[in-house]
């Protein structure tokens, strides 16, 4: 697995280095309202949650509470596959993004990697760090995972109410701001937050739940924010969340990344992604022959999990006895 992340953040990152937007992006970061940053220090009793410190190649680890001001937005033409959207109400935020980068301005490669943590579990978890933090390390990568749902900053408030008792979000909807002003904090000139680190790109992710909710934010939200340059897009379902309060992901229909998004992004399924879908939609198993590191399917099965994902991430059909390796068979 993380052979397969090294493969493609690095694949991204050539993109990014290709894209004209990206500058375009550096400009209009200005206009993107930057929230108040206040450092959260670590005590000898109390420590960010998901801490990893002390890390490896020089890295140090930072908890930061960010605030601001966060909108609720509706659907102007009754949602996807029409992404524009209408701001219904403003509501004040107050939530916390865990940093970790290099020490040694030199060892950073210029890229953030902003993870929108997942909550599915009712709690905060870097998923994307912990599978990739190798790589991260030694790439000289910056790490900001940001806290952008009502049930994280929950959860942190109930483990230590001395440390996160200030933190609020009223409503999920107001996530897809908080994600924006994220990154805008990031890419302030010598940010606190980087340590003055020199910002030349910033990438947002998640995973699952949390590449469900990147999808409105990048078909809706960053064609008006332009504060990230690209996005990888890991382990997510076909449909999309409300974009308002918690609800139900559906995943009834099928909602593509926008043709008209002017970022990279690349989406990410893999193997386990295809058999959790097919346990989701109950699609009739039919037989299948096993072996070591794979698993030839049928082509009945195939093509019902294909039906399953995002048109973008469709497979080319397989013959009976060929395996089922959505990562390099799907275009």
């Amino acid at each position: 697995m993380l052979y397969r992340l090294a493969i493609v953040l690095g694949i991204v990152v050539s993109a990014l280095a290709l894209n004209p937007s990206v500058a375009a992006s550096q400009a209009r970061v200005a206009a993107v309202p930057a929230p108040t940053v206040t450092p959260l220090p670590t005590t000898a009793t109390s420590h960010p949650w998901l801490a990893q410190a002390p890390l490896a190649d020089g890295y140090v680890e930072e908890e930061h509470e960010f605030s601001g001001i966060a909108g609720l937005y509706a659907y102007a033409a009754g949602g996807p596959p029409q992404w524009d959207i209408t701001l219904q109400d403003q509501q004040p935020y107050a939530t916390r993004m865990i940093v970790r980068r290099p020490s040694d301005p030199q060892k950073f490669n210029g890229t953030v990697v902003v993870e929108w943590l997942n909550v599915t579990a009712g709690f905060d978890q870097d998923i994307e760090w912990t599978q990739a933090a190798q790589y991260f390390l030694r790439s000289g990568y910056a790490f900001a995972g940001v806290s952008a749902q009502a049930a994280g900053v929950a959860a942190l408030k109930k483990w230590d109410p001395g440390r996160y008792g200030s933190l609020n979000i009223v409503d999920d909807g107001q996530s897809y701001d908080i994600f924006t002003q994220a990154s805008a904090a990031l890419r302030q000139p010598n940010s606190p937050v980087l340590g003055g680190l020199e910002v030349k790109q910033v990438i947002g992710t998640g995973v699952s739940q949390s590449a469900w909710r990147l999808v409105p934010y990048i078909n809706a939200f960053q064609p008006m924010a332009h504060v990230y340059d690209g996005f990888f897009v890991h382990s997510r379902g076909r449909g999309v969340p409300p974009i308002q309060g918690v609800g139900i992901i559906s995943d009834s229909q099928a909602d593509p990344i926008a043709s008209s998004v002017d970022v990279p992004v690349l989406l990410f399924q893999t193997e386990g992604d295809l058999l959790t879908l097919a346990t989701r939609s109950r699609v009739r198993r039919t037989p299948t022959r096993c072996g070591p590191g794979s698993c030839l399917a049928r082509r009945t099965s195939v093509e019902r999990l294909r039906s399953m994902l995002p048109s973008q991430l469709a497979c080319a059909p397989a013959t009976p006895a060929a395996p089922l390796r959505p990562a390099t068979r799907c275009v």
